[in-house]
């Protein structure tokens, strides 16, 4: 008799750890795996956080001047005035004489995902080749971001040549 009490008890002890401690240990083991997803996205966090951080000190590194230059280079607002003001300065350090400067109305381009606000010009200049010479050579050194499409030159005078150029200044956005 005593071995069949032994017998029930231990089949009632294995039913019990079926019956509890079996879905317990389940629970144990679904919440491991829950526990590494979030050890994971913590960790993605903590990855993003010292990207973030870097940044925030790459950005607080940059100085009023070299901010002032980006803004030069490429100017968040589209204003024609800005672009006449910009050729005036520009072209009498050359030595060339103005003919004239017609600007179109500003454009915006979908281009990569990107809107892209331009504005077309053509200006007309005179002088001599070495005034032409520099006044070309200040337009590809310039540090505004702009597309010329054409540059046509021809001789009016003895030494004295007449520049039309096309093209188009890029704008922040």
């Amino acid at each position: 008799m005593r071995n069949l009490i032994m017998i029930v008890m231990l089949g009632a002890a294995g039913f019990a750890v079926m019956q509890f401690a079996l879905p317990a240990w389940t629970n144990v083991i679904n919440l491991r795996a829950e526990l590494a997803k979030v050890e994971d996205i913590d960790k993605q966090v903590k990855d993003i956080t010292t990207e973030r951080d870097t940044l925030l000190e790459r950005y607080h590194q940059v100085t009023k001047q070299q901010s002032d230059r980006l803004n030069n280079l490429m100017p968040k607002n589209v204003y024609a005035e800005e672009l006449y003001v910009f050729f005036e300065k520009f072209v009498p350090a050359t030595g060339i004489t103005f003919d004239s400067i017609a600007i179109s109305a500003p454009a915006t381009t979908n281009s990569s995902g990107a809107n892209q606000q331009s504005i077309g010009f053509e200006i007309k200049v005179k002088g001599t080749y070495v005034q032409v010479r520099l006044f070309l050579d200040g337009v590809e050194n310039n540090l505004r971001l702009m597309d010329i499409d054409s540059v046509s030159i021809t001789e009016t005078a003895q030494n004295i040549y007449s520049v039309t150029v096309h093209g188009k200044m890029y704008y922040g956005s």
